[in-house]
């Protein structure tokens, strides 16, 4: 069973261990959330984005759902390449592959 697998079904004796900075491939990834809790945090809001999409659900308006979803991956992608260039100019010294 893989850490994720066991923090997902509350078995992982340090939860706060699979979070934090873990070397791959390329660099160091940094886990600073569970997986899941966005879609969490969503769908339990009172107002904004989550909202909309969740009420927009409820109507059947399959239309602003998506819409919704498009925006949430438009902002994701923007900064998450956003951060990619920040890290370009702060970490200059950082070998690229």
């Amino acid at each position: 069973m893989t850490d994720l697998e066991r923090l997902r079904h509350a078995e992982h004796g340090d939860p706060f261990a699979f979070l934090g900075p873990r070397p791959d491939g390329e660099g160091v990834l940094v886990r600073t959330w569970l997986p899941g809790a966005l879609a969490v945090e969503l769908l339990a809001a009172d107002s904004g984005l989550g909202q909309l999409i969740e009420l927009s659900r409820q109507m059947m308006r399959i239309d602003i759902v998506m819409v919704g979803v498009v925006v949430t991956g438009l902002v994701g992608f923007t900064l998450d390449h956003g951060f990619r260039l920040l890290e370009k100019h702060l970490f200059r010294w950082k070998p690229r592959s």
